[in-house]
């Protein structure tokens, strides 16, 4: 399918949607808490758009009509010959003028958020130009996707990703990855400082032992067994969390993968990198005790990403 062009500079902001962060706890997602957003459901939503024939994507071009639904515009989903749906994203790349189709199994996305439109936007039905930020969710290693509507064994949930593709043309001005990444990082280490446990104790930040092959950061301290969850500590794979390639955010390791009898803990860890052939930044939380395979992982989520776009 050739590129879609658009001119992104009509584009005059006046709304739009983002994915929400999605909680877990012992791999059960939390989808009541998402009904009353103004996000595109997808899994849920699909059944509500007209039949599609199985790939034949031109079916799913409608005609401007009144009463458009706007959200559910945004994207289309097709039926492959052996049953299987796929959500097909508009996505920009390298600039907002050069559109491409993601083509997404739509078991992996729960959640995905739309660019802003502009009052001057020609089409009647407000259809969105082209999606900004998706959710998507497997498992490890395989990277398939999550089973919906079931709660996970305790050893299949802690082998559970949750992920965030974020374009550069989400939320600011910045128009690349890598100053995206180094503004994400920016930000985590300002929240490391502002954390409401470190400040609560008055907690200094300190260089703490690498591991992994990861430089650390993080509040000293010697809370021991009543260490909270909420208190991080920041990994980063190079010299400075600003100018590294990888950084996390994680659970401080006081906190066991394995809490007590009658004790909670699901001690995790936020992961960012960026995707320059999706001209995006990616965010990926998973469970602290995989830390130590975070290159790995990276590599099997870059490649479950790439695998959805389209072949040059």
């Amino acid at each position: 399918m050739p590129n879609e062009r658009f001119d992104c500079t009509a584009m005059a902001s006046i709304g739009g949607t983002s994915v929400t962060r999605m909680a877990f706890r012992d791999g059960l997602l939390p989808w009541g808490a998402l009904a009353s957003l103004a996000i595109a459901v997808l899994a849920a939503g699909a059944a509500t758009m007209e039949p599609a024939r199985p790939s034949d994507e031109s079916a799913q071009i409608r005609q401007p009509r009144t009463g458009a639904q706007p959200y559910r515009d945004n994207e289309r989903v097709i039926v492959e010959p052996d049953g299987s749906r796929i959500f097909l994203a508009r996505w920009a790349i390298g600039s907002c003028e050069n559109m491409v189709r993601l083509r997404i199994p739509l078991e992996h996305v729960p959640i995905a958020g739309a660019a802003p439109f502009g009052a001057n936007y020609p089409d009647p039905n407000y259809q969105q130009p082209f999606m900004t930020t998706v959710g998507f969710d497997a498992m490890l290693w395989d990277m398939r996707p999550v089973v919906r509507n079931r709660r996970l064994p305790r050893e299949e949930g802690i082998q559970l990703i949750h992920g965030l593709i974020e374009s550069i043309f989400f939320g600011s001005k910045i128009r690349n990855e890598d100053e995206q990444l180094r503004s994400t990082a920016e930000n985590r280490l300002r929240f490391l400082h502002w954390n409401s446990y470190r400040q609560k104790y008055n907690f200094g930040i300190v260089r703490k032992p690498d591991r992994f092959g990861l430089r650390r950061i993080g509040a000293a301290h010697e809370l021991g067994d009543r260490t909270p969850v909420g208190l991080k500590d920041l990994y980063y794979a190079g010299d400075e969390p600003q100018t590294s390639d990888d950084f996390m955010l994680c659970t401080d390791d006081a906190v066991p993968d394995d809490p007590p009898p009658g004790k909670f803990a699901n001690p995790g860890c936020e992961h960012w990198f960026a995707l320059p052939e999706l001209s995006a930044t990616v965010e990926i939380t998973y469970r602290r005790r995989n830390l130590a395979e975070w290159r790995e992982i990276r590599r099997r989520v870059t490649a479950l990403l790439q695998s959805w776009k389209p072949a040059d």
